[in-house]
């Protein structure tokens, strides 16, 4: 008997989807969509337009576009106050980079670094002749300046 290949990924587990960016002091992604009413006042209130209708309505960050400022303007929009600055952190993400990066590619660029307001990339000049961008975790507001600067798209973010 032959083996119907086509069926056998009925036994493997769904790959698990990937979970959005959500706007600043959104907080955990289950309390968020409980209690977002998906009314687009944190998308209108955004000053640098970052923040986007997403899957099932609910507002998504889009770092391609700009960076957030915090501003607080898409907080103080969210009247179900599903953003909420007082119990909740800015972001809760992680950043990293990714293999096609010009430096790690032996091409000198640093355009991450200058478009990173507090400093939280780094280049060590004296490990190599082209250094590669470290990212200081602690520093890192998650903002997102370095992504839409990056000629490879090679930063993500990403909630953790």
């Amino acid at each position: 008997m032959a083996i119907d290949h086509s069926r056998r990924s009925f036994f493997r587990a769904k790959p698990k989807a990937d979970i959005p960016l959500r706007p600043p002091y959104s907080g955990l992604e289950d309390t968020f969509l409980n209690t977002c009413t998906q009314c687009n006042g944190c998308i209108d209130a955004c000053e640098t337009r970052i923040i986007k209708k997403g899957a099932g309505g609910y507002p998504e960050v889009d770092f391609s576009i700009d960076e957030c400022t915090f501003c607080n303007l898409c907080v103080e929009a969210c009247k179900p106050q599903a953003l909420n600055k007082t119990q909740n952190a800015a972001f809760n993400n992680k950043i990293t980079i990714a293999g096609n990066c010009l430096a790690v590619n032996n091409v000198y660029c640093m355009s991450c670094k200058d478009a990173c307001e507090v400093e939280a990339i780094k280049f060590d000049l004296f490990k190599s002749s082209i250094p590669t961008p470290e990212i200081s975790l602690a520093d890192c507001t998650s903002c997102g300046a370095c992504i839409s600067t990056c000629p490879q798209s090679s930063i993500k973010i990403s909630p953790i």
